[in-house]
């Protein structure tokens, strides 16, 4: 197969995974019948109709869809919207609109050593080993935000039905595969004990979170605005570069917008530590509200 198919099948069980994991059923369900399965074609269609039409009267106006999540690109009389979802879409991005792209992981690695930013960005004597912190937080990070999404989407209810420690170890074991075949040829870089430990460490802190969890997160005038939200704004000082980034978490609460960045930690957080992290959300709270049309003085971190 190309991988145009290879790309197709990958979101086809991706899409798989997010069904289980948030509804814990399969395709090879057995609990409806024919015109139920035949209601939710018609569903799905219908919303089809309704993106083709959005489409269409953007074509139509001249209007371009290129917002933070998409890209236009018009070529030999057809149009295209790449969809973006990962660092490397946002660099092609750029590179298409002539310009490059800065994150805060390089402003913070220049700013602790100038000549370690250099030899890791200008001079490519970079050398990237995956870690298990590495595998725990990507997990850890996922799981979190599958809980928050079905509260806030659905009912805390339905979050706390979730299996939580399940779906942790099958993302870390998911994410430790991904690395293992992918950036290290097939060498191990962790084991069973080690991954045990993190896992170990995650279970506890999910149980005292689903405990704690009305004194942080409520649904009461509160509504879910994002997960990973892009950040994609010119910077000021350089029309060449632009600044990206992730945000874990946004929400909305009365005319509040709030921004959570989810941060996982074998070191405890330190008043140094926190203002360190702080720098980060306050970027990202400057580029929110350029991007978005929000008002700063509206804008938490």
């Amino acid at each position: 197969m190309s991988k145009i198919e290879d790309s197709v099948c990958k979101k086809i069980q991706d899409r798989a995974k997010v069904g289980k994991e948030k509804y814990g059923v399969t395709m090879e369900r057995e609990d409806l019948n024919f015109k139920e399965w035949m209601t939710h074609l018609q569903e799905e269609l219908m919303d089809a109709i309704v993106y083709i039409e959005k489409v269409i009267n953007n074509k139509d106006s001249g209007e371009k869809i290129n917002s933070p999540e998409f890209f236009y690109v018009e070529k030999n009389d057809y149009i295209y919207y790449m969809i973006l979802k990962t660092p490397y879409d946002y660099a092609v991005k750029a590179r298409k609109m002539g310009k490059k792209t800065i994150s805060y992981s390089q402003i913070s690695t220049y700013t602790n050593c100038p000549h370690h930013w250099k030899l890791e960005k200008i001079d490519k004597h970079s050398r990237f080993e995956p870690n298990m912190f590495l595998i725990f937080g990507t997990a850890f990070h996922e799981t979190f935000q599958l809980y928050l999404d079905t509260m806030y989407k659905e009912t805390a209810v339905a979050a706390d039905r979730l299996d939580l420690n399940k779906i942790l170890k099958e993302k870390m074991a998911s994410e430790y595969s991904e690395r293992l075949k992918n950036e290290t040829d097939g060498k191990h870089f962790s084991c069973s004990e080690e991954m045990s430990d993190f896992y170990s460490d995650g279970v506890a802190i999910l149980e005292w979170f689903k405990k704690k969890r009305g004194a942080y997160f409520s649904k009461k005038y509160t509504e879910l605005v994002g997960i990973e939200m892009p950040i994609f704004s010119e910077v000021e000082y350089n029309k060449n570069v632009m600044f990206m980034g992730f945000m874990d978490l946004v929400l909305k609460e009365h005319d509040t917008i709030k921004i959570i960045d989810i941060k996982t930690s074998y070191m405890g957080w330190k008043d140094k530590k926190k203002k360190k992290e702080g720098n980060q959300l306050r970027l990202y709270k400057k580029y929110f509200a350029e991007q978005y049309g929000t008002d700063i003085k509206n804008i938490e971190v």
